[in-house]
């Protein structure tokens, strides 16, 4: 397994970004991610990315079942630990709303 680097900024009000607890970017910051990242999307309060083995990785606030895990609890899952959404092919690109997601497989 590879790894990459990706850039972020803005507020971690969520710590959406980083693992450092609300804490605010005004200049890009960078990350190294255990995974080969193929797409990432954000919005307010959750994070997808696929792997370049078509693995679809969300991370965030559940609000409304947005993280695609079953279940609408207001559950939490860290930057450092994102959950695995299970889909039924290979994912290619992902897209984040407001409180949805959209996946091209």
């Amino acid at each position: 397994m590879t790894e990459s680097i990706v850039y972020f900024w803005g507020s971690n009000q969520n710590n959406l970004l980083s693992p450092a607890i609300h804490k605010s970017y005004n200049k890009p910051q960078q990350e190294l991610l255990s995974q080969d990242v193929l797409d990432i999307s954000a919005s307010e309060k959750h994070v997808c990315f696929i792997t370049t083995d078509g693995t679809l990785w969300s991370y965030g606030v559940n609000l409304d079942g947005r993280l695609g895990i079953g279940g609408k609890a207001d559950l939490k899952y860290s930057f450092l630990n994102p959950c695995k959404v299970k889909l039924s092919a290979k994912a290619l690109k992902v897209k984040c709303g407001f409180s949805h997601v959209c996946v091209q497989l």
